[in-house]
């Protein structure tokens, strides 16, 4: 693309952060990087102690602390116009929609007179099913809500979530569909287990994850199967999760590894039986399709995208979200009929063609061309702290 030369990423955290979201920035930032195109990341300072700027894989990342007053949001603003000739771009990409960074893109944008592109990436979108979602709506309020709104176009990693944000943004119409994606010639497959294998679920340890429902599916058949179950991840439900599994008993067959490198996670998928993602709530579900590449089974909830990234009695199995019983059900199935989980690893690996980045990619490059030469309108103030911001924004420092 002969006018666009570089690009800004908007995220609310980054690498060294694990999640679908920074993979899908660092992938798309590499295939960009490679063609031409200069790739930014702003982002928040989190954990505290990461670096407020720095180079990660020839992509400069910058961090801004997170504003909860009018004062920070001053500091902010300072910081932003001190790395303004180093952050401008010529378009602004925002994936996942945590507050403040879409009323930073908005700004950015309209200062920049560049279009702003939002990809809604599920758990930040409100679902009445996950409490964090719930927590993260009421902290974006107003605010949120109105910047978001601004944007001059708009994709979702599955329809679920595109469901979810036509139904909480009156002024959203139009959004494009596009999977999260992967690279399946870098995944090693291995179809051939040991039948004593582990089970493995890979989550981010928060209630909508849905863990807790694993391990009493779990201790079900523990007496059954003598396959341990692995659980990668960090999180707020941590204690609550390793209190379960001491008082039924399976401390000895349940193992909570942490947090593992991307390369150690692959390592755990390809060698693990089956892979479970229990979630009471899930915008996409690219975990599933990860597992998938390696030639890892997978069973999903019946919940979000997941059933869009895994097909049931083809490419893996669903169960009904929360209930016990019908994953017990798909675990014991999986366990036992060997003939079944190989064709559904084989069934899912044929069908990852759609999820791959040299198919992805250039639906973005095909929507960023389509608004590149677009006019973009002048900033229109909703509050008197929006009006305040900008002023601010646009005045010397």
């Amino acid at each position: 693309m002969k006018n666009l030369k570089s690009i800004l990423f908007i995220c609310s955290v980054y690498k060294p952060n694990i999640g679908g979201v920074e993979t899908i920035i660092e992938k798309l930032s590499s295939i960009y990087n490679k063609k031409g195109i200069k790739v930014k990341v702003l982002t928040k300072k989190f954990p505290a102690n990461l670096q407020e700027i720095e180079t990660i894989k020839k992509t400069k990342i910058f961090r801004i602390k997170r504003p909860k007053n009018n004062r920070e949001y001053d500091l902010v603003i300072k910081w932003l116009k001190k790395y303004e000739k180093e952050l401008r771009s010529d378009l602004i990409h925002l994936i996942g929609i945590r507050r403040p960074m879409p009323f930073i893109g908005h700004l950015l944008s309209k200062r920049w007179k560049v279009p702003y592109v939002i990809t809604f990436s599920g758990g930040d979108v409100l679902d009445p099913n996950d409490p964090e979602s719930i927590k993260i709506w009421k902290d974006g309020g107003t605010l949120n809500i109105q910047s978001v709104q601004k944007a001059d176009i708009y994709t979702a990693f599955s329809k679920d979530i595109i469901n979810r944000v036509k139904k909480n943004f009156s002024k959203i119409n139009t959004i494009k569909l596009i999977y999260a994606g992967i690279s399946p010639k870098k995944y090693v497959f291995k179809l051939d287990k040991s039948e004593s294998g582990y089970i493995l679920t890979a989550r981010r340890l928060y209630y909508s994850k849905g863990i807790d429902i694993l391990i009493k599916s779990f201790s079900k058949l523990a007496k059954k199967h003598k396959n341990n179950l692995i659980i990668v991840g960090d999180g707020p439900e941590l204690e609550n999760l390793v209190n379960l599994t001491k008082s039924l008993e399976l401390e000895k067959r349940v193992k909570f590894i942490g947090s593992v490198n991307i390369n150690k996670l692959y390592s755990l998928m390809r060698n693990a039986l089956i892979h479970v993602c229990p979630s009471r709530s899930e915008g996409g579900g690219n975990v599933n399709i990860e597992a998938q590449a390696v030639g890892c089974a997978t069973i999903g909830s019946d919940v979000g995208g997941i059933p869009e990234y895994i097909l049931h009695n083809k490419t893996g199995l669903i169960f009904e979200p929360e209930n016990i019983k019908s994953l017990t059900k798909q675990l014991n199935l999986l366990l036992t009929d060997k003939l079944l989980r190989k064709n559904l690893i084989k069934n899912a690996y044929s069908r990852l063609s759609i999820f791959n980045w040299e198919i992805i990619y250039p639906k973005y490059l095909k929507l960023y061309e389509s608004i590149l030469n677009k006019r973009i309108r002048e900033f229109k103030p909703w509050s008197n702290f929006s009006k305040e911001v900008w002023k601010k924004l646009n005045n010397s420092i």
